[in-house]
């Protein structure tokens, strides 16, 4: 059975109840509508495993997750970035489980889709739209870790560079670090173990072919590896190919070269 309230922005739907000797649970369907910029959504929630009785919901325990993906924005135009957020699965998805004692587990997915005006997709299918993936968990607000992976591209305007990376990750976590993780030798950061910040594993991004020089059949290519941001600043180690060849390359009147 269901609930309208008051102000039509709410409605609340129960689901499914079970009663038993020592307990008793409810499950039940929520939804909101909200205006953001100008622009209507309706949100949907479900309610799991939340303990009923005589006179009341008990909330100190449960789960809430999306009911049904969302995507933001929802307008008909045409907008730069598309966030789609996932609906809650058994172990993925968007939700959040807690009980008595606390948060229990946090765990986000969403997809971001970049408008083709200021990204262009370089693998199958390249009439598509370059989409990012982020998705990640944690047992509390101390302890989230988001990884994101992004198939290569070229940006527009910028006469054919084009990028790409490996999974990419946002640690906020006092607990873990992203797998396979590795910190440089003059990393300065003792405490390697609670570290914080965005990790890159590699990318490489690849000049424009009207930086061929000579008989080089490839453009230049700027790679970077362990690609570290956080407190201390920028940590990374960075390699560049095919600078110019020795037809193209003066020193001092000199002919020269630089291959990496």
């Amino acid at each position: 059975f269901g609930l309208q309230f008051n102000n039509g922005n709410q409605k609340l739907v129960i689901t499914e109840m079970v009663f038993k000797k020592d307990s008793s649970k409810i499950n039940f369907l929520a939804q909101e509508k909200f205006t953001k910029s100008g622009t209507p959504y309706t949100l949907g929630f479900a309610g799991k495993y939340f303990p009923i009785h005589p006179s009341s919901i008990n909330f100190t325990s449960g789960r809430v997750e999306l009911a049904e993906d969302i995507k933001i924005p929802n307008t008909s135009a045409t907008p730069k970035m598309k966030f789609n957020f996932k609906k809650g699965t058994a172990n993925s998805g968007c939700y959040i489980v807690w009980d008595s004692t606390g948060v229990k587990d946090i765990s986000l997915a969403l997809e971001v889709k970049f408008t083709r005006d200021w990204l262009l997709p370089t693998t199958a299918p390249l009439t598509d739209s370059v989409k990012a993936t982020i998705a990640g968990s944690g047992t509390s607000m101390h302890d989230i870790l988001l990884t994101g992976s992004i198939p290569g591209f070229e940006i527009v305007g910028t006469n054919g560079i084009k990028i790409q990376a490996s999974p990419m990750s946002l640690d906020l976590s006092d607990s873990r670090n992203p797998l396979d993780m590795y910190f440089p030798n003059n990393y300065p950061n003792d405490s390697t173990v609670t570290w914080k910040g965005f990790y890159v594993k590699s990318f490489d991004v690849t000049l424009p072919d009207t930086w061929k020089t000579g008989t080089n059949l490839t453009p230049p290519v700027v790679s970077a590896s362990n690609f570290l941001i956080d407190d201390f600043g920028l940590t990374t180690k960075i390699k560049a190919v095919n600078v110019f060849d020795l037809q193209s390359g003066r020193i001092a009147d000199l002919s020269a070269s630089l291959d990496t």
